[in-house]
Order: structure tokens, then C-alpha cells, then sequence
């Protein structure tokens, strides 16, 4: 028997996705939110989709099992496309909220290994990481080779042919008239 696997979801509300948490959203300052258009629930759930997911428009449109050109058209609209930028700019201030929440605990734990560990080699870790000491050797190298200037010309008249490359200037002389 061939393996199960998820098949597209039909326009009905069976595989729907949820809205994403509204818990975590914090406003944008100085700016006011667009009033939420009034949407069909699909459009609504392929709009999440894209905002808060990173979902292209064929994905959220499969996903919530609308026509691609429908979902395309809905969201040229200006009302929806706004409603769109808005959703995403606060989903990327959702994660940097999460993102400093977690900085922070992972700081506290670091505090705590810091304190509790019993292995030299974890609190060593510890200091390098709150010290800011780098862990390995930071190095640049550029190299610059030169490289000859010109055309390399071999002489029709010589009869070996080998070594008798002769390298020509390439840049023009002006003074010579």
C-alpha cells in the first residue's frame, strides 16, 4: 500500500490552519491599524498565511484550498494588500519580542551554568561567552598577485618555438608620433 499522505484540502474548513496567537502582538508605534477588511474566511486564513507563516501565494492558496487567481486578484486590491503589510510588519515584531525574550532566558541559564556547573570546561564557556571573547582566531588574509601587462607574442620566425615568448606593453605611448 503506497504511503498516506495529506491530500490538497477541499474549500470546506477540514486542514485549516488557526490565526496566529493574537497574545503576543504589540501595536506598532505610530501607526494606526488599518481597519481589518472584510474578507471571506478562506481569504482570511490565505492572508494569515502569507503574513505570519512566509507562505508564497500558491502555498497559502493550496493551503486553505483556494483558486491561486483568486487569491492573486484579492490581494492586488488596496485594501487587502495594506491589511497585508500591516500583518507583516507586526509579525516581525512579534519575533523580535520573542526573539529578546529569549536572549534573556538564555542569559539567565548561562548565569546559572555559570554558578552550578560542575565541568571547569561549561564555566569556561560561560566566562568566554560573557566576557565576549571570541573563540577561535579571527583572521583576514587578502592576497594580491600581480600580473603581467600585455600580450605574450612568439615570433613566426623562430624555429623552436619554446621560450622565445616575448611579452609586448599593452598600454599605448603617446608620446611616440
Amino acid at each position: 500500500m503506497a504511503a498516506h499522505s495529506d491530500p490538497p484540502h477541499p474549500p470546506g474548513m477540514s486542514g485549516r490552519t488557526t490565526s496566529a496567537p493574537k497574545a503576543a502582538t504589540v501595536l506598532i508605534p505610530g501607526l494606526n491599524p488599518p481597519a481589518t477588511p472584510r474578507m471571506r474566511p478562506a481569504l482570511r486564513l490565505a492572508v494569515e498565511e502569507i503574513a505570519y507563516k512566509g507562505q508564497t501565494q500558491r502555498g497559502a492558496a493550496l493551503r486553505v484550498g483556494m483558486n491561486e487567481t483568486s487569491l492573486s486578484r484579492a490581494l492586488q486590491k488596496p485594501h487587502i494588500a495594506a491589511y497585508v503589510e500591516y500583518l507583516k510588519a507586526q509579525a516581525v515584531l512579534d519575533a523580535a519580542t520573542l526573539k529578546d525574550q529569549a536572549r534573556t532566558m538564555a542569559i539567565r541559564v548561562g548565569i546559572q551554568l555559570l554558578h552550578d556547573a560542575k565541568s571547569e570546561a561549561v564555566k569556561a564557556r560561560m566566562v568566554e561567552f560573557f566576557a565576549g571573547e571570541p573563540r577561535g582566531p579571527s583572521v583576514a588574509v587578502q592576497v594580491n598577485v600581480p600580473q603581467a601587462q600585455g600580450y605574450a607574442y612568439t615570433r613566426p620566425d623562430s624555429a623552436s618555438g619554446a621560450g622565445s615568448a616575448q611579452v609586448i606593453d599593452a598600454k599605448a605611448n603617446n608620446d611616440a608620433v
